[in-house]
């Protein structure tokens, strides 16, 4: 547990910036353009220190909801330059499909059913099918 709290804390002191919950007085700003990607820690031995840090980039051509403004803290972030071209992606398919309901909303959106194993893949029934 020391270790997983060691993981949080190195990566923190890492991460130059402010997004939800993670918030630095000496960088107040969230900063999509450098830091819209996965925190990665390994420990490179048993006796090692610290942790080793790399990064995973994420694809905001693949989210339903692309980063912005959440209605909480300042409007005050670095925007990533994709964040408006998905943004305008998501409205054009929401406005082809009219009114329809949120599993085709939610399919043409994020096209990923496919990837999860079959039994996962109908709606679920205890909840009528919702």
């Amino acid at each position: 547990m020391l270790k997983l709290a060691q993981c949080v804390a190195c990566g923190a002191l890492q991460r130059t910036e402010s997004r939800g919950a993670h918030y630095r007085a000496d960088y107040p700003r969230r900063d999509d353009l450098a830091w819209l990607r996965r925190t990665l820690a390994t420990w490179p031995g048993a006796n090692a220190d610290v942790p080793e840090l790399t990064y995973e980039p994420l694809d905001i051509m693949q989210m339903e909801l692309p980063p912005g403004w959440r209605g909480y803290g300042a409007r005050d972030y670095i925007d990533h330059p994709d964040t408006t071209r998905r943004q305008q992606d998501i409205e054009a398919i929401l406005t082809g499909l009219g009114e329809t309901d949120r599993h085709r909303r939610q399919a043409a959106l994020m096209p990923f059913l496919h990837l999860l194993p079959e039994y996962l893949r109908s709606r679920n029934q205890r909840l009528g099918g919702l």
